[in-house]
C-alpha cells in the first residue's frame, strides 16, 4: 500500500511557482488537465484511479487554490507541459 504521496508540494501561489508544479507532475508522469477532477482520471486500459484518495484530495486543493489565485492561467500554464507531452508520445 502507498503511504508517501507523489503530489509534489506547491511552495507558494506565484506564478513560478505554478509552472514548477507543472513541471513536476509532468516529470513524474502524473500530469493531467487542471480544469479535470483528480478523481476521474483513470487508467485507460485498467479504468482504475490514477490516484489515491489522498492524493486527490491534494491535488483538489492545489489546482483550486491555483485558480482562485490565477484564474483561467491555469490552463495556460499546464498547457505547455501538455504540450511536451503530447509532442514526446508522437514522437516516439
Amino acid at each position: 500500500m502507498q503511504t508517501q504521496s507523489r503530489i509534489p508540494q506547491l511552495l507558494n501561489n506565484s506564478y513560478s511557482s505554478m509552472n514548477d508544479w507543472f513541471s513536476k507532475m509532468q516529470a513524474n508522469g502524473l500530469l493531467f488537465h487542471p480544469e479535470d477532477r483528480a478523481g476521474d482520471i483513470v487508467e485507460i486500459v485498467s479504468g482504475k484511479p490514477i490516484f489515491s484518495a489522498k492524493e486527490c484530495t491534494e491535488l483538489d486543493q492545489i489546482i483550486d487554490a491555483m485558480f482562485e489565485k490565477h484564474g483561467e492561467k491555469v490552463c495556460d500554464a499546464a498547457y505547455k507541459y501538455v504540450h511536451e507531452e503530447f509532442l514526446q508520445m508522437i514522437t516516439h
